[in-house]
């Protein structure tokens, strides 16, 4: 029995998400199964065409906008590829909708990941969604995002899977040259992504440290994806200009490269899901700061040892802040985190959980 994972993701990069797939891939290959990807049509225009890469030892489709289109694709794959599961991944109603009419009557087993939130805003959309999601499947990838499930759609089947971390792809990196983006030996350097800036809290973030630049010199990376210019344009609207402490720089894969160069990690969002940039910092043995949303509280609170402040507040952030330049030459605190990191966000784990679920999925089909 094949799974057919359906993603709506198009990232510059493979990333977190598709190293943790990769890793489930290799155990379903252990057990006689292989993962069939399927991935949108915007991933072509994409420089560097990763996505191919994995065709070298996994089938991957390319599915288009058109309902009906998808609705051929996801029937032509599920017959070709003796698919068995099919677990999708940041899809909207609409799409998820076209794998359940292209499922018919086939008895196959559909499982919906939720990365961040589970509901949909409206009643029509919350009444469709429910239809469409009738003998489905969810996994919550965080303890806050499966009490979202309970609350929206008690009588859908779920379960809570935590999110892991592929820690391997943070061991090398192609080293930055760190005056390249901080010029000053003697600086404060934090850093954050913020592919949405009201989303991840950078106006929260931004505002923080300039209070605080007064009294230290301080700077803050914001690693920003395909959205350059509206980023821009919002720290313009929050400054009148962009200050000259505030470093906007692209996304890569080898991510701890930014790490490696930086002091202190914000993670300011006002809503997560999980949050799998914490947990990576904490490895690469940052100083962490996160805001308290319940999507990062609710599993780094216990698995990890770093710093909190109130979700949008900025006066708050920059208390934090201050607590964490305190504790820079803290080594033993980043040897404790990188260690509690590997321990609790286990890849294998996962992995191993993932598969669990799929069993049980369909033993009580």
């Amino acid at each position: 029995m094949n799974i057919l994972h359906i993603c709506d993701y198009a990232a510059a990069y493979r990333g977190n998400f598709i190293e943790s797939l990769e890793v489930l891939n290799q155990k379903l290959n252990e057990t006689g199964s292989i993962i069939v990807y399927a991935f949108p049509q915007r991933i072509e225009n994409r420089e560097d065409h990763w996505y191919e890469k994995l065709a070298e030892h996994s089938p991957v489709y390319v599915y288009g906008t058109s309902f009906f289109d998808k609705i051929k694709l996801f029937k032509k794959i599920i017959n070709e590829q003796e698919i068995g599961i099919v677990h999708t991944h940041f899809t909207n109603n609409e799409t998820d909708l076209c794998v359940k009419i292209a499922c018919g009557s086939k008895s196959i087993i559909k499982v919906k990941n939720y990365e961040s939130r589970y509901g949909v805003s409206g009643i029509k959309k919350k009444i469709a969604a429910k239809l469409i999601y009738k003998n489905w499947h969810a996994i919550g990838v965080s303890k806050s995002v499966d009490e979202e499930i309970s609350k929206f759609n008690p009588f859908l089947s779920h379960r809570f899977i935590n999110n892991a971390v592929f820690f391997k792809r943070l061991d090398s990196f192609e080293p930055i040259d760190k005056k390249s983006v901080f010029p000053e030996d003697n600086s404060i350097n934090c850093f954050m992504l913020a592919y949405d800036y009201r989303l991840k809290g950078a106006d929260i973030a931004l505002e923080a440290i300039s209070q605080l630049r007064q009294k230290y010199n301080i700077y803050i990376m914001i690693s920003v994806p395909s959205n350059l210019e509206k980023i821009k344009e919002q720290i313009i609207n929050q400054f009148g200009e962009i200050p000259n402490w505030v470093r906007l720089v692209p996304p890569r894969n080898d991510i701890a490269a930014y790490y490696d160069i930086s002091d202190i990690f914000l993670s300011a969002s006002r809503r997560e899901g999980f949050c799998y940039a914490i947990v990576e910092a904490a490895y690469c043995k940052n100083t962490v700061i996160a805001s308290d949303c319940e999507g990062q509280l609710c599993h780094a609170q216990k698995n990890l040892d770093i710093l909190w402040f109130e979700n949008e507040n900025s006066r708050s952030l920059s208390e934090a802040i201050q607590k964490a330049i305190n504790l820079l030459d803290n080594d033993e605190l980043k040897e404790k985190n990188k260690a509690l990191a590997a321990q609790n966000y286990n890849i294998d784990a996962w992995a191993n959980s993932v598969i669990e679920a799929y069993k049980d999925f369909e033993n009580n089909f």
